[in-house]
């Protein structure tokens, strides 16, 4: 699970992210979900912007997006304070994600749910 570092030209989402990445002073992170499109992390560390994009693969199964956002900033939140790399973080995000969308409402799949959490 990797994303494409480039520059972000002129696609709107990209320039968005950037946008309010560069906003405030000191390092920045800001990610942009769009549904079953690629996630946008735009991190600002020492002035430098370094925008990627993560793919998000179809869930086999999609029942219902209600909590697809909260599960999402869980997951990457996780990855966060275990001071994994944005890259996993936006991993285990979206894994959250997929697995919440699988299930009626806003609860957690009764399935137990195994994240296995590699050294970055």
């Amino acid at each position: 699970f990797s994303g494409r570092v480039h520059r972000h030209g002129n696609d709107p989402v990209c320039l968005c992210a950037a946008g309010a990445a560069d906003h405030c002073r000191g390092n920045r992170t800001v990610v942009l979900t769009q549904g079953h499109g690629p996630v946008v992390v735009c991190r600002r560390v020492d002035a430098a912007l370094h925008v990627q994009h993560f793919p998000v693969s179809a869930v086999a199964n999609l029942v219902d997006t209600n909590g697809a956002g909260d599960a999402f900033v869980a997951g990457y939140l996780c990855g966060v304070v275990r001071n994994l790399p944005a890259d996993r973080c936006t991993e285990l995000a979206v894994l959250c994600a997929s697995y919440i969308v699988q299930e009626v409402g806003c609860s957690v799949p009764t399935r137990e749910l195994n994240f296995t959490l590699r050294s970055p």
